[in-house]
């Protein structure tokens, strides 16, 4: 990430004080005016901020003013830090190894019966988070020709990297148009699958601006902290937003959607990324990338969340996503089905 040039770091200063905490952050002033035009009239024009050099956001999060800074001094920002839900089997045998040595050298003198019992008790514990650990890895679901359909839990990246190498189940569907039978090869997780993917990586205005961000490593197991990770993009895209820093509003789009495009699906974590959902179509505008992505992996997922209690009530309390979704299903499956 490049720094910014020498001649705006120079000693002028500027105070935000942020947060219900009213915690104080001193910044290079020309470097934060510089970032847009509101924010060049809030530092250096004829209001009571720019003569005090002082300005009261307590409606900003802490550490979203933080990635703010980070943005305004090198370009880019860091995400919140992903939390897995599980550990890996071979670190949890490992615990349970460790333990047992552990317990052997100190209860050298306990008994047959109470060894056999915590034995018991770690090998009970080993086979539930095996069971744990299997349910956060994507299932294949085995089908004829050695094709198979995505059910939960999965990710989209893995998804489109199977449909790269055609190992999908094809579905044809048949319906009735005027006496005539059309029958065509279709499959619309496959198809709005594919269309995300087309629209992230190839729309130029996003394109130019991937190559160099710094994106959440989430890895292959579940999170527990996924609704988190986003809210974070989320919540510094709406303060983007609101003093018009154009270009960050495009970067946390795009992270955004980056981390829902890698993030393993679960039925846990639907729920909090319906909370988002919400939250952005609530502080947003017709026309954001952010409306435009979420939009389209909400068509993606759709047949696998529609019995989701929380997913249901946030189509209801958000029409405006759910016409977007219905809209991208007639225009990439419909159309595809003749």
């Amino acid at each position: 990430m490049d720094l910014p040039s020498a001649d705006l770091l120079n000693d002028k200063q500027f105070k935000f004080v942020v947060g219900a905490s009213r915690k104080e952050f001193m910044v290079h002033a020309d470097v934060f005016a510089n970032l847009s035009n509101p924010l060049h009239i809030l530092i250096d024009g004829n209001f009571a901020e720019a003569a005090t050099k002082t300005v009261v956001w307590d409606d900003v999060d802490e550490t979203t003013f933080d990635r703010l800074r980070q943005f305004a001094y090198c370009g880019d920002y860091q995400g919140a830090t992903p939390k897995t839900y599980v550990q890996t089997i071979e670190e949890l045998q490992h615990e349970v190894k460790q333990a047992r040595e552990n317990r052997a050298s100190d209860n050298a003198g306990s008994t047959e019966a109470s060894r056999e019992e915590d034995n018991q008790s770690h090998l009970e514990k080993v086979r539930a988070a095996t069971d744990q650990h299997r349910n956060s890895v994507p299932e294949k679901r085995p089908r004829k020709k050695n094709k198979y359909r995505w059910k939960l839990p999965y990710s989209i990246s893995n998804m489109y990297d199977d449909l790269q190498t055609n190992q999908t189940v094809t579905v044809t569907r048949k319906r009735t148009f005027d006496n005539f039978m059309s029958e065509a090869e279709h499959d619309g997780k496959a198809l709005m699958a594919r269309s995300l993917v087309f629209w992230f990586n190839f729309n130029q205005e996003l394109k130019d601006k991937r190559m160099k961000l710094q994106y959440d490593k989430v890895g292959s197991g579940i999170l527990s902290n996924s609704k988190k990770l986003l809210l974070c993009h989320a919540d510094l895209h709406m303060l983007a937003d609101r003093y018009c820093i154009d270009k960050l509003v495009e970067i946390t789009a795009i992270k955004l959607i980056d981390l829902l495009f890698h993030l393993i699906l679960t039925k846990h974590n639907i729920a909090g990324i319906a909370a988002v959902i919400h939250y952005v179509f609530q502080n947003t505008i017709p026309g954001d990338p952010i409306r435009d992505g979420l939009v389209r992996f909400g068509a993606v997922i759709i047949e696998d969340v529609d019995d989701n209690k929380d997913w249901t009530q946030m189509l209801h309390d958000t029409p405006e996503f759910s016409v977007g979704v219905i809209h991208q299903l007639v225009k990439h499956r419909l159309s595809e089905s003749y």
